[in-house]
């Protein structure tokens, strides 16, 4: 039975070395390896500073907000031929004042009451948005923030001869 198994055991060795002789062999070509440029040694390391500089996202995003707002009610209010919307953030609370006192007078004279509310809440959101547009604009503006600054010293550019395998050249490096 060993006799058997161990016959076994090597034919199947000798078919595999034999199937593995027919295969081609693959060489794969070496990559070169990149050339770089020299060090300089004149160079100096980047120093770290911290400069305090504005936030123009945020008076963009104030500003954005604030004029989208605006813009459709300087629309209806110039449609309308009514100026009081047109106003910056209290003008849609003028006209709340405004459509309160003519609804009291409208239930006064013909005994009905419109439900204003739903246009009442629209123009107070729309005030709102239009005050925290300007708040953010000018936070935007005003506020500060701390931003590290990397300074390389003197800008350098020099010309470097390059060689690879497929031929060479000049190249530019500096500093900018």
């Amino acid at each position: 039975m060993r006799a058997t198994v161990l016959a076994l055991v090597t034919s199947l060795v000798s078919l595999t070395a034999a199937a593995r002789a027919d295969e081609p062999t693959l060489i794969y070509a070496q990559a070169y390896e990149p050339q770089y440029a020299p060090y300089l040694p004149f160079q100096q390391s980047p120093e770290l500073r911290y400069e305090e500089r504005s936030r123009p996202g945020l008076l963009a995003a104030g500003l954005a907000i604030f004029g989208g707002v605006w813009s459709i009610n300087a629309l209806v209010a110039f449609e309308a031929q009514d100026v009081t919307l047109a106003i910056p953030v209290v003008g849609p609370l003028f006209e709340i004042a405004r459509q309160s006192k003519q609804a009291s007078l409208d239930c006064a004279r013909d005994g009905w009451c419109p439900d204003n509310r739903p246009m009442y809440v629209s123009l107070v959101i729309d005030a709102t948005v239009q005050a925290a547009g300007i708040i953010m604009a000018g936070a935007g503006l005003f506020s500060k923030r701390k931003v590290a600054v990397f300074e390389m010293g003197p800008r350098l550019t020099s010309l470097v001869p390059t060689v690879n395998p497929n031929g060479g050249g000049l190249a530019a490096t500096g500093t900018f």
